[in-house]
């Protein structure tokens, strides 16, 4: 039985048979760990109407796992079939940024030299999105398979409303 959450050492030494001038040593780190990561999603928006005039084109996600590990994402609409789904390895606080621009995703990594979100990847949807509600839940594994709270957020893709006049008297 490990004695304690985080590292623990193990230190081996031996002999052979009578002989106890001839020993060997060994040492191993065993590290238990049973907390789950605690998880940091947000984002920027809940409306969304991708079509380029400007107005709420895209939704950006942060998202931030407290330890090294992988943090999931899923989209869903409002039936909860599965739209798309994403698997980001991620280390330790490391903030990453996912943007939805209607048929995509962009993933941003922070460039280590210069502290900006830098593109790092463009990850296609490959279902039909259209108009409705949609639901984003994401979560965080750690490396020892430990799980994250679900977080959920809901969308709302709704088409722009054309402009009305008000009625002449």
């Amino acid at each position: 039985k490990l004695l304690q959450e985080g590292q623990n050492y193990l230190f081996v030494t031996s002999h052979q048979g009578e002989n106890r001038e001839v020993r060997t040593y060994s040492d191993l780190t065993i590290v238990k760990d049973t907390v789950p990561p605690s998880l940091e999603a947000k984002a920027n928006s809940f409306a969304f109407s991708p079509n380029d005039d400007g107005k709420f084109d895209e939704i950006a996600y942060r998202l931030r796992s407290s330890e090294k590990g992988r943090v999931n994402f899923m989209l869903t609409d409002a039936d909860n079939k599965n739209l798309y789904s994403t698997e980001i390895p991620v280390s330790g606080h490391e903030e990453v940024k996912l943007i939805w621009r209607g048929g995509s995703f962009d993933l941003y990594r922070v460039d280590q030299k210069t502290g900006v979100f830098t593109l790092a990847a463009t990850l296609p949807i490959s279902e039909k999105v259209s108009d409705g509600q949609f639901r984003a839940s994401v979560f965080a594994f750690d490396e020892a398979g430990n799980i994250s709270g679900n977080q959920i957020d809901n969308w709302s893709w709704t088409p722009p409303l054309p402009l009305q006049s008000p009625p002449l008297p």
